[in-house]
């Protein structure tokens, strides 16, 4: 009897020391021993595969290799999604016209979300592909269907750009800002002078007349009296109001020119139609 006894002394101290062992081990390797499928799935489906910051490349692709921007500005998608910024469950896009949309993810689905935008009034579905996100548009309440796949990429070099507090848009001050530094940046010679015009990336320029400062036009709302010309807005600390320059670029040569009230004739007057187009007074500018 008393034999008997020993053993299953000795046998529960083997038990207790396997477990010892196992929770040193398991402790050394860094799992739990409370570790569950279920709680790996929930932690899992917490933050999204696409989470990051994406931009529309239709727009800052194009603008940035052609050297436009007004042209590239009418994509549909510019209005309410120039960025999709996707943290954890939800995404939101930001545009140039409408306030920002915000909605839901779908998980483990070649889609990821779809959501409806009032300007113009469309459904849309945002596809997985690899790399690129795909906007198409499945339904339009008044017109034809947008054919156009519109394609995003994650870009970090954008999220200095998400700026919500800009005013009146969102986003806007900073999209400017990035333009004048992928666009004019850098340093001219003017050939009328023969001096150098200097176009900081800060968005100050100088050896330009009196000029101290410069600003893409970013086309963002609705007021827009510059017939979809490319606009540059060059100022001072002097006068209040900047002067407005239609930029265009011709391989290294910039050519700005001074806009001039469009004239429209009215009861036999010329008078002004509150819209503006380029006139004949042009700075022409060489890039070094």
């Amino acid at each position: 009897m008393e034999g008997k006894k020993n053993r299953y002394k000795s046998i529960a101290l083997i038990f207790v020391g396997i477990l010892i062992f196992l929770s040193l081990y398991f402790s050394f390797v860094g799992i739990p021993l409370d570790s569950s499928p279920t709680k790996k799935a929930s932690n899992h489906l917490t933050f999204h595969p696409h989470e990051g910051t994406w931009g529309l490349t239709n727009y800052f692709d194009s603008i940035i290799a052609h050297k436009k921007l007004a042209h590239f500005r009418l994509q549909t998608p510019t209005w309410f999604g120039i960025f999709l910024n996707i943290t954890k469950d939800s995404i939101e896009a930001f545009g140039s016209m409408t306030n920002p949309i915000k909605t839901k993810l779908l998980f483990n689905q070649d889609t990821i979300c779809t959501f409806k935008t009032s300007t113009p009034h469309a459904h849309w579905t945002l596809l997985n592909n690899n790399s690129t996100l795909l906007l198409q548009q499945v339904s339009n309440d008044y017109n034809n269907i947008d054919t156009t796949i519109y394609i995003y990429r994650r870009r970090k070099d954008l999220i200095p750009l998400l700026n919500k507090s800009d005013y009146p848009h969102p986003n806007g001050k900073k999209i400017s800002e990035y333009f004048n530094k992928q666009l004019l940046a850098g340093v001219y010679t003017n050939k009328e002078t023969n001096l150098n015009v200097i176009f900081y990336p800060n968005g100050t320029i100088e050896g330009l007349d009196s000029f101290t400062n410069y600003n893409i036009e970013n086309y963002f709302g609705t007021y827009h009296p510059h017939n979809n010309f490319d606009v540059l807005q060059l100022s001072n600390h002097i006068e209040n109001y900047p002067k407005d320059y239609n930029w265009v670029f011709s391989d290294s040569i910039l050519r700005l020119t001074a806009f001039v009230p469009k004239m429209t004739k009215r009861n036999g007057k010329l008078v002004h139609d509150e819209s503006w187009i380029p006139g004949n007074n042009t700075i022409v500018l060489i890039r070094q």
